[in-house]
């Protein structure tokens, strides 16, 4: 009975709990501790300030990783948001006769207080040791409800010393500002190393994947570092193995754009007549291979840039904004900060204001954002809560589909930490400062990473051409890389031109004819909106695809599925002789299409045809998505009488020819005719000195309604016969009325 009794006794004062080794990646998300790792949950407690609620311990080869849970949000090594003295003491060697007497059955070797940023190391001599003595890594640096810490296991705290002696070890959490502690007097939690190998973490290719890619970095370059020769060649060798499109200097106050723009066209030549674009504001400064076309300097250390990204590849523009907000203490004035960049999103995804960007413009924001206080600043530029309603407005999510924006868990590309500052001659840990948010509606992170030399092997320095002192020489924050795509509806629509025909040879059945390219009259320029270019080549007169060939430009419409007469996005593209629509460079069928996937009304127009829609939404995505308007047209398009077929057997349809008024119908004559402004375009021609209407004008020109490069109003091939015959066989032109109008099936846009 009495052995009973005392056994008992001895499991409720002692938890004995069976390890396990675990790749734990240090950087403020938690869903790697699972519930299988050891683990103590201390008793429900009526107590004031924070209440410490459980903590897991595992390991790896290198680091000791324990995770403290609370009741509430709290700083873990500031005092200053929510009272606390919280203090993590090992007994290392797991002998409650040695170290420090800190707790019944504990003899503490090493007592590690956050607040006072260093810990006490008893052993004889007793010493005091910092931070960076014993690798520790704590995130998240905000304020937070948990928290996660590696310890190295195989640090000489006092350089002598190994701080863990024993496989088996107690370990014992205390706030002393409440009396709070886990586990409490009377209990002991204990915990023996696992040597379980763990799956070893594969370092990240610095390199991009695919060069479509958009590369952008924050880098705060520690008081004018590209001004300091000392450092010049570090930063350089960093900058060339990164190549990036897009970087955000910070604590770059002295530095000039000149200066900058010199260093980046040396580094890394463009080979362009501009070379690099350089805007500075205050110590922000941004470079771009890309044009900055606009920029807002009104932000309080934040610098908004519009980079006018390559239409042939992007067909769109990007919003890029650098940031440094206030160091250290100055929660205040950084969530002023946050406040005024959410308002200034929100202006920009609204009419009027400031700032107006078009709809799905992919933005980013980077920097040193000094966050080690209250993470209402993270959530504000996640989520857009503004704080100071009364100066900037009611807050609103800030995303395009209004959701929260997403931040970039870049981790170090050869370790499982997510830190950006390091100075192991400070008393401060490393922590994550700097940071990449961006709309995840209109872009992708393919790729992320922390630069940190000091951690990769000499074959992947060698690989890279970094050394390994580059980047602790460099600056105290690492180099932050985020590799962007942007998100892109693909669509593959099928159309037939009316006024190019289709050919009922046999070899070129179903063909349209060509003659603009084989006149060499197609523009290498859109005659839409957009004045998207390509390249000569893709007309090559001396090249004949048949098929492939192009017969002229057309414009793509996606529409609201709910309101049709909203036009979301538009863009041009070239149409084949096979009806194909194509990409820019006259093959791709996959037409990328600057909106996120999603469902859309597919409208096409041409210059001088009626324009044809789906007659439902699409659900679009970046997988190619075939609409072919040529087939039976009222079960495809939308409206009545769409399309016109060709021929009467032929199964084929195309849009109706005729619209050179640039308006929604066509009419030969009556209020609005289109033969007429035929016949003024060729009376006016300065070299129809006689005013004939049988003059001919050779050019690429809206009049020419029949495609073949020439415009006549009367005469052999006369491009007013199309009008006439569209008019008067139209099925709803029941009297046959020359004055009759084909409408347009399109809803008119807003």
């Amino acid at each position: 009975m009495k052995l009973r009794y005392f056994l008992a006794l001895f499991l409720l004062s002692f938890q004995f709990v069976f390890s396990q080794s675990a790749a734990i990646t240090i950087d403020g998300n938690f869903d790697d501790w699972h519930e299988g790792l050891t683990t103590y949950t201390d008793t429900y407690e009526n107590i004031s300030g924070i209440d410490l609620l459980e903590i897991q311990v595992t390991n790896d080869d290198e680091f000791l990783f324990i995770r403290i849970k609370a009741n509430q949000e709290f700083d873990i090594t500031d005092d200053d948001t929510i009272l606390q003295e919280l203090g993590l003491f090992i007994d290392a060697d797991n002998d409650a006769n040695t170290g420090f007497d800190i707790q019944q059955d504990y003899g503490s070797e090493l007592g590690l207080l956050f607040t006072r940023l260093y810990a006490h190391y008893n052993v004889t001599p007793y010493s005091q040791v910092s931070m960076s003595d014993l690798k520790v890594r704590i995130a998240p640096t905000v304020t937070s409800d948990e928290f996660e810490i590696a310890i190295g296991r195989h640090v000489l705290p006092d350089g002598i010393n190994p701080l863990f002696s024993s496989a088996t070890i107690k370990i014992l959490v205390k706030n002393d500002d409440n009396f709070d502690r886990i586990p409490n007097i009377g209990d002991v939690f204990t915990y023996t190393f696992d040597e379980t190998p763990v799956q070893a973490y594969t370092p990240i290719d610095i390199n991009k994947g695919t060069a479509e890619h958009i590369r952008i970095v924050a880098y705060n370059t520690l008081l004018n570092g590209l001004l300091d020769t000392d450092r010049l060649d570090d930063f350089e060798r960093i900058i060339k193995s990164l190549n990036p499109d897009i970087i955000g200097f910070v604590e770059s106050y002295n530095t000039s754009e000149a200066y900058v723009k010199g260093l980046f066209d040396t580094w890394l030549p463009l080979g362009t007549v501009d070379g690099w674009y350089v805007e500075q504001h205050g110590g922000e400064v941004t470079v771009s291979r890309w044009e900055i076309t606009q920029q807002w300097s009104h932000l309080t250390r934040q610098f908004p840039v519009l980079i006018d990204l390559p239409d042939e590849t992007y067909h769109t523009d990007l919003l890029f904004t650098n940031a440094h907000l206030s160091c250290c203490g100055a929660d205040t004035s950084r969530q002023d900060q946050v406040d005024q960049y959410a308002a200034f999103i929100l202006d920009a995804k609204t009419s009027g204001g400031l700032v107006d960007l078009p709809e799905n413009t992919p933005f980013v924001y980077g920097g040193d954002l000094n966050l080690v206080g209250l993470s209402q600043q993270l959530e504000t530029l996640r989520t857009g809560d503004i704080q100071d309603t009364v100066t900037y407005g009611q807050g609103g999510f800030l995303d395009w589909d209004d959701t929260e924006v997403k931040e970039e868990n870049c981790l170090q590309a050869d370790v499982r930490m997510n830190y950006t500052w390091r100075s192991d001659s400070q008393v401060f840990p490393p922590g994550k400062l700097d940071f990449i948010l961006f709309s995840d509606f209109t872009l992708e992170a393919e790729k992320s990473f922390v630069l940190q030399t000091e951690l990769m092997s000499t074959g992947r320095l060698t690989n890279y051409n970094l050394q390994q002192n580059d980047t602790g020489t460099a600056s105290d924050h690492f180099p932050v890389v985020t590799d962007f795509s942007i998100k892109t509806a693909r669509v593959s629509p099928i159309v037939y031109l009316q006024g190019a025909g289709i050919n009922p040879y046999e070899g070129e059945e179903h063909l349209m004819r060509d003659d603009l390219r084989r006149n060499n009259l197609l523009p290498t320029t859109s005659p839409y909106q957009d004045a998207l270019t390509c390249e000569a080549t893709v007309f090559d007169t001396t090249l004949s695809q048949e098929h492939n060939d192009i017969v002229d430009w057309v414009y793509l419409e996606l529409r609201d599925p709910v309101n049709t007469a909203q036009i979301k996005y538009g863009r041009s593209a070239l149409l084949q002789r096979d009806g194909d629509i194509v990409d820019l460079d006259g093959v791709t069928t996959a037409v990328k299409l600057n909106v996120p996937p999603a469902d859309y009304y597919v409208a096409v127009r041409h210059r001088n045809h009626l324009g044809v829609m789906t007659v439902g939404e699409i659900e679009l995505s970046d997988a190619i998505v075939s609409i072919n308007f040529a087939l039976d047209s009222n079960l495809i398009s939308y409206g009545s009488n769409p399309q016109t077929q060709f021929g009467h057997t032929s199964g084929y349809f195309g849009m109706w020819a005729g619209n050179v008024s640039a308006n929604d119908v066509i009419q030969y004559t009556g209020t609005s005719p289109d033969a007429p402004a035929i016949l003024s375009e060729v009376l006016n021609d300065p070299a129809n000195f006689l005013n004939f209407p049988t003059f001919t004008i050779s050019e690429y020109n809206v009049h020419d309604v029949n495609l073949d490069g020439n415009v006549q109003y009367a005469g052999t091939t006369p491009d007013t016969t199309f009008i006439l015959q569209n008019v008067l066989a139209h099925p709803g032109n029941f009297l046959n009325f020359s004055t009759y109008q084909i409408q347009e099936q399109l809803p008119e846009h807003e």
